[in-house]
């Protein structure tokens, strides 16, 4: 019974000191768990308090989820590698002629003959000068889109140190962001210094990733309208704009036209329930998602981005961006065309240096690594 009592006693201290020592670094995440909750809700806070005072319209247009948003391939899900039968096969709101409609409204300036229930009703708070760019002999506009966090200053003058810094003359670079009420002098700065900046007057918030690839489209539509090619990234995306534009210069007129080219996902998967790229199923009735291409990299024509542009008030808002312009391609009868070149990461940069993008650069300095080895890269 002495013995018990003695091994009782030792292991009690010998928990006690390791207690002692564990108990500062449970303190220390709990600590950082807080902070970092309280960071990503921190507008969502404030704006809720300030709004009246801020005299500018805020919005969230659904629940707040803290991620990034990225394609997977999962299950039922396939890559797209061959051409695929664009059919009206999803019926989602609104459900109309919208190709006919949209090419109405643009060779005919005919209305659409519908109500819209997506009205994009928000205000630029910064906006670059309209789009000059410089006659090449043999050059092709190309605008690039870069989505970005309104946080990712760093990552972003990352992108103006290495890719986007002295781009010919027929290439723009412009990032998009959302509004942020902790980020409003750091903002104004960033757009006063570099003009590159697009930003409205909605909370930069996951959930309104659609609502900052709408106002690219129409930027790119109304302010860059001779930009004939429009690439659309995410601010951790490497890409290797050599490449893009040779393959770009292989193709005639109306393959350039007619672009909507990216890593096309088949079947994807809808999520369902607490997942952060959820959809209910009273929005979005399906198991699958009409092909779409992957968001992270995608080139669009400038014809095929006045049809998106003119589209979206009249489909339904959903705020899996990616998804929602796959389900948006279906109604207007634009096939999202697959290449596996739009999917790199950047630990097989060494061995892929034929690809149109790398992805997964989070950090500046990663970034300045890769932009070495495509700048070194015979292409």
């Amino acid at each position: 019974m002495k013995f018990i009592k003695d091994v009782s006693r030792t292991t009690f201290k010998l928990c006690q000191k390791k207690i002692r020592r564990i108990l500062p670094m449970i303190c220390g995440i709990v600590v950082l768990t807080y902070l970092l909750t309280y960071s990503s809700h921190e507008d969502d806070m404030i704006v809720g308090v300030r709004k009246k005072q801020l005299g500018i319209n805020l919005e969230v247009t659904s629940p707040s989820v803290n991620d990034s948003q990225l394609s997977v391939t999962t299950d039922n899900t396939t890559i797209g590698t061959t051409p695929i039968p664009v059919n009206p096969a999803i019926h989602f709101p609104l459900d109309i002629d919208l190709k006919q409609s949209v090419k109405d409204k643009i060779e005919k300036n005919i209305d659409v003959p519908a109500k819209p229930i997506n009205e994009h009703n928000f205000k630029y708070i910064h906006k670059p000068l309209k789009c000059e760019f410089a006659n090449i002999a043999g050059g092709i506009n190309m605008l690039i889109l870069v989505k970005s966090g309104v946080r990712n200053v760093f990552l972003r003058n990352g992108i103006r140190d290495t890719w986007g810094e002295n781009l010919a003359g027929n290439i723009k670079l412009r990032f998009m962001l959302g509004y942020s009420v902790s980020h409003v002098e750091t903002s104004k700065r960033e757009a006063e210094t570099y003009n590159d900046i697009i930003l409205e007057n909605f909370v930069d918030a996951y959930p309104n990733n659609t609502l900052k690839t709408i106002m690219g489209f129409n930027w790119a539509v109304t302010e860059c309208a001779s930009a004939r090619i429009i690439l659309f990234l995410d601010d951790d995306h490497l890409p290797h704009v050599n490449n893009i534009m040779t393959h770009l210069r292989s193709l005639n007129d109306d393959d350039l036209d007619s672009l909507f080219l990216g890593y096309r996902i088949d079947n994807g998967k809808i999520y369902k329930g607490r997942h952060h790229w959820a959809i209910p199923r009273n929005v979005y009735p399906y198991k699958t998602w009409a092909p779409y291409l992957r968001g992270g990299a995608y080139i669009v024509s400038q014809k095929n981005a006045k049809k998106f542009a003119v589209a979206f008030p009249f489909v339904q808002y959903l705020h899996v961006d990616d998804g929602y312009l796959g389900v948006v391609a279906l109604k207007l009868g634009i096939e999202p065309q697959h290449d596996d070149r739009f999917v790199t990461r950047k630990r097989d940069i060494m061995n892929n240096k034929a690809s149109f993008v790398y992805n997964d650069y989070k950090h500046p300095h990663n970034l300045k690594m890769g932009w070495k080895v495509v700048k070194n890269a015979k292409s």
